[in-house]
């Protein structure tokens, strides 16, 4: 949990979460391939707190609700 990453903001925090993260690979601006999506309300996307670029303020923003 890298909520201490939270604290900061704009291109701090990006690095934050991509320094401490244990994915090492993480790209916080993937290519996105449509041949390869998949339908989101059936599948949803695992991980679910797994950083990106489009969640990262959802993951700072509703810490609070996660339980442990």
């Amino acid at each position: 949990r890298q909520f201490h990453c939270c604290r900061r903001h704009g291109a701090a925090r990006r690095r934050c979460f991509a320094q401490e993260t244990p994915a090492h690979t993480w790209d916080p601006a993937p290519a996105w391939d449509p041949s390869v999506a998949w339908d989101l309300v059936t599948e949803p996307p695992f991980p679910p707190g797994e950083p990106t670029a489009a969640n990262l303020g959802n993951i700072c923003g509703l810490r609070a609700l996660r339980p442990g």
